[in-house]
């Protein structure tokens, strides 16, 4: 209920966004239009996987942009594409007019409880829309004892420091590969606000053309990497990981252990963790076949190949290009690749395997992988109809 005196306005569809982000200072509900018009434009739905629902779909979303905003100091330019992608998500709901558990005055987005998940909420400053706190709750059934208590955590404060243990604010700005793999993640959500990231089913085919030191390689995969097909000696040849020829066809995903993107309760692992350094860690005991384990040559391997080998993964591969930056002695040098395109690359400090990630220098997309000395490009990449179907 509007408090006696108090006039609130109704959200103006006609409003530019400067005007509806004025009036929200004072009028929570006018940022709920920013969400409207916005949501359209932002292409999910993120981390399919093999017999997984909707509702699956939208609890691992929700806790990714939670586990992004509540733990990452991101570029603002990716913070807003996040809130973005936040007010995409179907069921979300605005609670205006809250405080958290500090007495601050935030404006909740609520997922209602699913049966994969209680009521979760992520609250945001009323005045600045930064990351206050996240909540979680499940409504009584009737039963005695069927409530979970109401937990919240919220974030007092954020600096960043040089290191564990320290509590003082580290002067230094970003290295050149966070500002990189900042501009990686802000670019991959860009794609989907273009409509150009739609995520495709996981039996769908995909068609890409590789540039090699040996020539031009065409491959047809399904998006989950499951299938793959090319062409031999002038012959369409299909294989399933599960068959026979599979020993003898060249991946783009490394054959290995699976584990889940993200990880709604219910599901069974392994989990894979949200914090880079740590899912850098988890990522190293999987053999990419680098014989240098001392480093983080084997996760840098599985990243690549993931990039390359997979048509999208949702926003869960936000981490993964944040833990690159993690990786010691990554630096960042500009090339011109054997295709002739302007690259930025993260370059790594290994003897073999994977030593550089590509990204576009104009656009920050992924464009391929050196490894062991040579490049692999991605030079094209489309959805089709099955193998030997060129777009």
């Amino acid at each position: 209920m509007t408090p006696q005196g108090l006039a609130h306005a109704v959200p103006d569809a006609d409003a530019d966004d400067a005007t509806v982000i004025r009036l929200s200072r004072h009028e929570p509900e006018q940022f709920t239009e920013l969400f409207r018009r916005h949501a359209p434009h932002i292409q999910r739905y993120v981390v399919r996987r093999l017999g997984a629902d909707a509702a699956d779909d939208i609890v691992a979303d929700f806790g990714t942009i939670e586990e992004l905003l509540s733990n990452d100091i991101l570029p603002p330019s990716l913070n807003a594409e996040l809130y973005q992608a936040l007010g995409d998500i179907p069921t979300i709901a605005v609670k205006t007019h809250i405080t958290d558990v500090d007495g601050r005055a935030g404006v909740a987005f609520v997922l209602p409880e699913t049966s994969q998940s209680a009521n979760l909420e992520i609250i945001l400053d009323a005045s600045d829309y930064s990351y206050l706190a996240q909540a979680a709750w499940e409504p009584s059934n009737g039963s005695p004892n069927s409530a979970i208590p109401f937990t919240e955590t919220a974030v007092l404060k954020t600096t960043l420091v040089s290191g564990p243990g320290s509590i003082q604010a580290d002067p230094a700005p970003p290295s050149p590969a966070e500002l990189t793999v900042g501009r990686a993640a802000t670019a991959r959500l860009g794609n989907q606000k273009a409509g150009l990231g739609d995520i495709p089913d996981p039996s769908q085919w995909i068609y890409r053309r590789l540039g090699t030191n040996s020539g031009t390689r065409e491959v047809w995969a399904r998006a989950d990497d499951t299938e793959q097909a090319a062409y031999v000696n002038g012959t369409l040849v299909t294989c399933a990981r599960s068959a026979n020829c599979a020993r003898g066809t060249k991946w783009l995903m490394t054959a290995g252990p699976a584990f889940t993107l993200v990880d709604p309760p219910t599901r069974a692992g392994p989990f894979l963790p949200n914090d880079p350094q740590a899912l850098l860690d988890k990522l190293n005991t999987y053999r990419s076949g680098c014989p240098d384990t001392a480093g983080y040559c084997n996760a840098v391997g599985v990243i690549a190949n993931l990039f390359g080998g997979y048509a999208d993964v949702g926003l869960s591969s936000l981490t993964w290009y944040f833990s690159l930056a993690d990786v010691p002695g990554v630096t960042v040098r500009k090339i011109t690749d054997a295709a002739g395109r302007a690259d930025v690359e993260l370059s790594f400090p290994f003897t073999s395997g994977v030593t550089g990630i590509l990204f576009a220098a104009s656009t920050y997309q992924f464009a391929g992988y050196v490894q062991n000395g040579a490049p692999t490009l991605l030079l094209q990449q489309a959805n089709v109809a099955g193998p030997g179907v060129r777009p």
